[in-house]
């Protein structure tokens, strides 16, 4: 949550930047000296909109039924968005932040260069925790896979031509989550079950984790009914 709060205050601080000047030359306070800063603001827009497209790809990896390879996908996606964005602030192309184009001014070479810079190192950063994981091509779809694409030999290319052929697979496949649906079919198709079952399991993000604490909070907290105990 840390993430969601960093960019949550800053867009309120940035949007809020003219009120709050206000009132710290009415105190006098030695903190107006960044608000009227054309280079601070200028960055704290920047900050803005960068925290604000992580929470949104924070925010897409909760929820239930998340799998490695959607976790991939939009962590990739992200990172091509960062090397786009870079190329266009070389540019001076601006248009992709929303909060910085509000401004009259445009940033200077010396900000350019800090964005240019910070985009660099937020993609390295994020392409270390880019999960090295080759994951099957029927994980989460299998009847949309050409079983040619598959290894010979390993009995996966028979297998998935006689799940497409199945169509209660076909049936169970709309109305489960791949993690159910696998386990569904662990026994009939074990062969590709055996390769998905483990992918599907790994967590892509710490959601369960924080389900799971929310859930022991809930029944440690005083708001749990007290239980009668009987007396002899």
């Amino acid at each position: 949550m840390g993430w969601l709060s960093r960019g949550n205050i800053t867009k309120r601080l940035f949007q809020l930047r003219d009120e709050l000047l206000v009132f710290l030359r009415e105190k006098d306070h030695y903190f107006r000296k960044y608000l009227e800063d054309e280079e601070f603001i200028i960055r704290l827009a920047y900050l803005s909109d960068i925290f604000e497209a992580i929470n949104h790809l924070n925010l897409s990896f909760q929820g239930p039924n998340g799998t490695v390879v959607e976790f991939i996908s939009k962590l990739g996606a992200f990172v091509l968005k960062l090397d786009l964005w870079k190329k266009n602030v070389e540019s001076k192309k601006y248009g992709m932040f929303k909060f910085l184009t509000t401004l009259d001014s445009a940033p200077n070479d010396k900000v350019s260069h800090e964005i240019i810079d910070h985009l660099s190192l937020l993609n390295a950063e994020l392409r270390h925790y880019l999960p090295d994981v080759t994951c099957c091509a029927y994980m989460t779809n299998p009847f949309s896979v050409d079983p040619t694409d598959l290894p010979v030999g390993t009995g996966e290319q028979e297998k998935l031509i006689d799940i497409q052929a199945d169509q209660t697979a076909k049936t169970k496949h709309k109305d489960y989550s791949p993690i159910n649906f696998w386990l569904r079919m662990a026994s009939s198709y074990s062969t590709l079950a055996s390769h998905t079952i483990p992918q599907l399991l790994i967590f892509p993000s710490t959601w369960y984790c924080e389900q799971g604490f929310s859930a022991l909070m809930t029944i440690k907290s005083k708001k749990r009914k007290p239980t009668c105990c009987a007396h002899a």
